[in-house]
Parts: C-alpha cells; structure tokens; sequence
C-alpha cells in the first residue's frame, strides 16, 4: 500500500493533493443557520468565518448579490493551503451571487485585505478600498497570489508586500484618491525574494507634492520581475512620481523588467529606475521591451551603481528635451548590452553619463550601435495606444533574445515578423511591408478603443480577402468569456462591439481567427 501511495505522489508532480476539498460560504444576507456550508447557511461576516475548519485546497466564496454588496469589515485570512491545495478566496459564480464584491472599510481598518503568516493563499475577483493605511496587506508569507482584483487606496500604498517569497500580484486595477498627504505607491515591496507582478494596471493620481507616490516601488527585493504592466502617473508632479523604481537590491540574481508601459504625462521624475545603492555587489538588471513616454520627465530611464546592465529593445521618447537614459557609477564589460533601443528626445544627446555623453561619443564607445535617435511613431498618444505604426522603425529591428522576453506586452509571441519589435508591443506587420503612411495589405487585428474601458469597446481589424473570421474573448484563465463573430466575412474593415456588463474588472485577451492568421491583444476592463 506504500508503494501505491508514493507511486500516487509521485504521478501528481510531488503534491498530495487534496480529493476532499470543500466550499465555504459569506453572504450578509443570509438567513440560515449561518455555519458557511451553503449560500442559506453561508457566513454573514467574515469575523464569523470558521478558519480551523478551512482545510488546504478549500474555497470560500462571497456573495457579491445579484449586482454587489458591500461589506465594511477587514478581511484577515487565518489558515494557509499547501502546495498544489491553495486556499482560493474570491466572488460568488452562482445565480444571485455573481454580482461585484466591494470591501470597503470606511478607513475603521488599517487594511481591506490582510495576509500575515499564512502560506499557499489566491485571492481574486474583490474590489477592495479606504482602509487608512495599506489596502492589502501581505507580509511574512509564501505563495501567495493576488489576481484580477481592484483596489483604490485613499491612505498609503494599494498592495504592501514585505518580507515574503513567491508572490504574484497578477491582473490587478490599483488607483488613488488626487489629494493624499502619504506615500502612496501603486505597489510598495520590501525584503521579498522570488516575486512577480504582472499584468496589472496602476494609475497613480495623488499630487501632493509631500509624498512619494511611484507606481511600483521595490527596496532590498531579490529575483524580482515585473512584467507586462500598465502604469501611469495621472499628475503634473515635479518629482516622486516614478513609474517603477527598484533601488538596493539583494541577492546575486537579476532583477527583470520588460514588456511595461510607462505614462508619465506631466509628471517630471523618472520612468524606470534602477539603483545598486548599498545592495548586493552581485546584482544585475536586465530592462528589455519596455515602453516610456512623457511630457517632462527628467529621465526615462536611470541606472546607477551596477554592472553591465541589460538595456535592450526599449522605447523612450521625451518632448521636452531631457536626456532619455542617466546613467552614474556604473561598471560595462560590453557595450553591446546597450543597444537597440529607439531614443526620442529635442536634442541629439538622449545619454547622460556621467557628466554628460554626445550621441557620437556614446557610439564610438560601442553602445548603442543599432539603436535610433527618432520618433517610433506610436499610433495614437492622446487615447495612450503605444503600439507601433506600420512605418515604425522600431518594426523588424530589435534584437532576438531569449526566454521569458519573447513574449511582448499583450502576450504575444515574438517575433511575428522578420524579428523582433522595439518597445513593449509585437506588431504584426514586417518591415519589408513598410510603404510611407499606408497601411500593410494585409490581415491586422487592431487595438480595441477605448482601453480601458467600461463597459463597452469596439474591436477592429482588416482583411485582404474574403475570409472564415472568429473572434473570441477570454479571461486569465484562459476561459471563453464571449464569441463575438463566427462567419464568413468580406476583405476590407470591420469593427465588432463587445459589452462588458456582468464582467468583473481586470485583464481580458481577444483572439481573432481568420484563414491562417491568428492575433491576440489585451485591453482592460475598468468599473
């Protein structure tokens, strides 16, 4: 029987799973006998939750009603999952239960959301706000994940993750109040090894100028990576206002950010920041297909007090003037490491180094060889779509470079071209395509307008010939969420309208089908 056992273990990847997992219930509203078995009998707080007999691999829903509810009480999550049994908290899914969950506490709680000493948590689908310190609050921790969740903070920073490991903040809508006298970073992370945040959408718009307010802020973090992530500094502040700022990082593994979108629009800090400082001697960064754009910003990018950084396959463009990279105290065995980036700014001299860099003494010196000093024409800043035209020159030219980098902004693979695309979007034109200001003859799935939006966007795209077309939408999970078109359609454009009621915020993918041509984007859904 041992043998069976271990032979049983070993099939499941190592995990004992969990055969007997149960649901558990919270509905204020309920009126049964109020033990969390079933939505008559479901919880009606979560002070009332019964956490020693949550048991790894349990679920407990909560009733967001037909449309939502409201509950003003803090969330403590008091029993962990083990590995392959997460505990997995999230909304309702049945008939009268699916509506929006809101856990607004009324700033009576330091936190909407509070996981301490717990291990192998997910927490999805909540729409947490005003607590009057941290809305989630994850510390002392593994294996903890956050998904697909929104969370507006009036007090301090929306997700504080502090002295954890294997953290994934995953899908997430994190806005401010415009007047907060505290730091109020998107993402604030301290002391954390192996996290991840990805996928998520952070809009900072707090302009007091007291307080430090970037979109993700990361201090003393090792092996971090943050990915494929919209942030935006809604505010003209003149400084602290930064859209990922990773300073003293520990460890001898790299830290990796690629595939983000930074917005500064009138703010004048930085974009993306990276600072050895007082941090491992053995630490590295590799920034790679990112994209930054703003009005006054001081720099794009700034890297100090490290070795050979990677900083490949980015966009930044500047209007004012200032130099797009500042570069101080660092050590380059390779030049090469630098390069292929798309650099936009008034003046001829996008490098400051040191105390300062002409473009052609940057190049002599063997950096960015194959870079360009030009607008990327991105295809329309106003309504912030910063994918490429189709005469871009960021088209075809970045460098191949290897997993997990092929994979851009929306998800999809790179190439789609001749090679790979600077900046955070994969296009899918080539550039022996490229012909003046028309566009590609071609089959091109477009940018859904608005994003994000709410409730409704319209999703357009071209075909050169009559063609068999689907288009699908789908969650994270990779669930259908609606099929919008399964028909033969005639070559030319066609936009198809898809309406968002009953969806919870966060990230959604659409898929169109047409003859052999496959295409995928993301757009964002924002209630």
């Amino acid at each position: 029987m041992k043998i069976y056992f271990l032979l049983l273990i070993f099939l499941l990847g190592g995990f004992i799973t969990n055969a007997f997992s149960s649901n558990h219930y919270i509905d204020k509203n309920a009126t049964g006998i109020n033990d969390g078995t079933s939505w008559l009998n479901a919880w009606q707080s979560f002070s009332a939750i019964d956490w020693n007999n949550i048991n790894p691999g349990d679920n407990i829903f909560i009733s967001g009603g037909i449309d939502s509810l409201i509950y003003n009480e803090k969330l403590d999550i008091l029993a962990s999952g083990n590995p392959g049994n997460p505990i997995t908290i999230t909304k309702g899914n049945d008939s009268g239960h699916s509506g929006r969950v809101i856990i607004d506490v009324n700033k009576n709680f330091s936190n909407a959301l509070d996981i301490t000493d717990q291990s192998y948590i997910t927490v999805g689908n909540l729409y947490l706000r005003n607590s009057f310190s941290e809305v989630v609050k994850i510390k002392n921790s593994l294996n903890i994940r956050i998904e697909n969740s929104s969370i507006h903070t009036t007090a301090r920073s929306g997700i504080d993750v502090s002295e954890n490991e294997n953290i994934i903040i995953s899908g997430c809508k994190i806005t401010t109040d415009q007047v907060i006298n505290y730091q109020t970073d998107g993402i604030y992370s301290q002391n954390n090894v192996n996290n991840i945040y990805e996928n998520n959408y952070i809009i900072i718009s707090n302009r007091d100028t007291g307080g430090h307010n970037d979109c993700i802020q990361s201090y003393r973090d090792a092996s971090l990576t943050i990915r494929n992530n919209y942030t935006e500094q809604n505010n003209s502040k003149t400084s602290n206002a930064q859209g990922i700022y990773i300073t003293t990082p520990l460890g001898s593994d790299t830290t990796r950010v690629y595939s983000n979108i930074f917005n500064a629009t009138l703010s004048s800090s930085n974009g993306i920041t990276f600072n050895r400082a007082s941090g491992s001697s053995s630490a590295r960064v590799q920034i790679i297909g990112n994209t930054v754009f703003g009005v006054n910003l001081w720099a794009q990018y700034v890297i100090k007090n490290t070795f050979d950084p990677i900083i490949k396959n980015n966009i930044g463009y500047s209007i004012n003037g200032n130099a797009i990279v500042k570069l101080a105290d660092n050590e380059f065995s390779n030049p090469s490491n630098i390069d292929n980036n798309i650099w936009k700014c008034d003046d001829d001299n996008p490098i400051a180094n040191g105390q300062g860099e002409s473009w052609s003494s940057w190049q002599a010196a063997g950096f960015d060889l194959h870079s360009y000093l030009t607008d990327p024409l991105f295809n329309d800043i106003s309504n912030n779509d910063f994918t490429l035209k189709a005469t871009s020159d960021g088209i075809d030219n970045g460098q191949s470079l290897y997993p997990p980098y092929n994979f851009d902004y929306d998800g999809k693979s790179r190439p789609r071209g001749l090679g790979w695309d600077i900046g955070a979007f994969e296009s899918d034109f080539t550039a022996s395509i490229k012909n003046d200001d028309r566009q590609p003859i071609g089959y091109r799935l477009f940018q859904n307008y608005p994003n994000p939006f709410n409730p409704s966007t319209n999703i357009s795209f071209t075909l050169p010939v009559d063609s068999k077309v689907r288009i699908v939408v789908f969650n994270l999970l990779g669930e259908m969420v609606e099929e919008l078109a399964n028909d033969e359609l005639s070559a030319g454009t066609h936009t198809f309208s898809f309406n968002a009621d009953g969806l919870t915020s966060g990230v959604y993918f659409y898929r169109l089908e047409a003859g052999e041509f496959i295409a995928i984007k993301k757009m964002v859904l924002m209630k």
